[in-house]
């Protein structure tokens, strides 16, 4: 079975919403969920970078002290 948790989704609401727009100012819909797809996987990529920032700070600096 092929993994798809890591392929951002958008939220039904959200879907319905793009819909919307796309209808109401004549975009295509393919265009506006790339994009929507897009700052997702963004936003999703700054967090997994701070979180690694906040470990490499935080948590192998006391493994260090603890091994050393």
């Amino acid at each position: 079975m092929e993994q798809t948790h890591h392929i951002p989704q958008l939220s039904d609401a959200a879907q319905k919403a793009l819909t919307e727009a796309a209808r109401k100012d004549g975009i295509d819909m393919a265009d506006l969920l790339e994009q929507a797809l897009e700052r997702e996987l963004q936003r999703r990529n700054r967090r997994r970078a701070l979180i690694a920032r906040h470990r490499r700070r935080t948590v192998f600096p006391v493994l260090e002290a603890r091994i050393g």
